[in-house]
């Protein structure tokens, strides 16, 4: 399906060469788009949604950014509370655009929806395939939690869901597991401190909780080390905003 471009749109001033929503300038107006486009889905209030981008001879340009004020976010929070994960259809354009601008604006009362998407994805696509691997597993978790927690009140700040916004849920997923890796290896370091205290017969051991402690961080940072590796060779996004729209309508 062809990208509704700015000549079809009901916001191009009739000079056709500016946008009477985001007062901009539109010089190529058959070549420019933005998620804004009614075709895309009816506005109650329509607003300037995402980027604007001059698509032509294989190239992209960016004309204007994604807007972001109090009046803007709280539309898209609208717009993605009601976004609804069918199956392992694609999101549309536009909640693809919501779902991106958000995860850049790391808006934290966007976060219990972000996982629900993300989360619900995951689930259909494994149960697509007639298997639940262990990012089915994480993502099924993930989503049980997400959708009991409510996102923090306007005003409010969450710091841990602005941390986590900055990760895929693969990313997550690693993450967590380092943080096990790391808890693992200190309690098998102290088993060990433990093993030699007995057999030494004396406080004085080899092992020192301070030793064990680094030890173990060295363990989970290779972990995540490596656990990066494969994500870059298999091609999974670590960091959601690696992720993005595709540029080019």
């Amino acid at each position: 399906m062809e990208t509704p471009r700015c000549h079809t749109c009901a916001h191009l001033a009739p000079d056709a060469a500016s946008c009477e929503l985001r007062h901009l300038a539109i010089p190529d107006a058959a070549n420019t788009s933005c998620a804004s486009h009614p075709r895309f889905g009816r506005l109650r209030r329509p607003f300037a949604i995402g980027p604007v981008l001059h698509c032509a001879n294989g190239t992209a340009t960016l004309l204007q950014g994604s807007p972001d004020d109090r009046r803007t976010r709280g539309r898209l929070l609208d717009l993605i509370a009601a976004i609804d994960v069918r199956g392992t259809e694609p999101l549309s354009p536009r909640d693809a655009i919501v779902v991106w601008q958000l995860r850049e604006l790391r808006e934290p009362r966007a976060f219990h929806h972000l996982d629900r998407i993300d989360a619900a994805m995951v689930i259909n696509r494994a149960r697509e395939e007639g298997r639940l691997p262990v990012l089915g597993l994480f993502g099924a978790a993930l989503h049980s939690v997400a959708s009991t927690l409510p996102g923090p009140a306007p005003g409010e700040t969450d710091a841990p869901h602005e941390f986590l916004l900055r990760f895929s849920l693969a990313g997550r997923l690693l993450l967590f597991s380092t943080v096990l890796v790391g808890v693992a290896a200190f309690g098998g370091f102290l088993l060990l401190e433990v093993e030699l205290w007995q057999r030494a017969g004396s406080g004085q051991t080899l092992l020192h909780l301070g030793v064990g402690a680094a030890l173990a961080t060295l363990v989970a940072g290779l972990w995540l080390w490596a656990g990066r590796r494969v994500f870059a060779k298999l091609g999974i996004a670590f960091a959601s905003n690696e992720a993005k729209p595709d540029a080019a309508p």
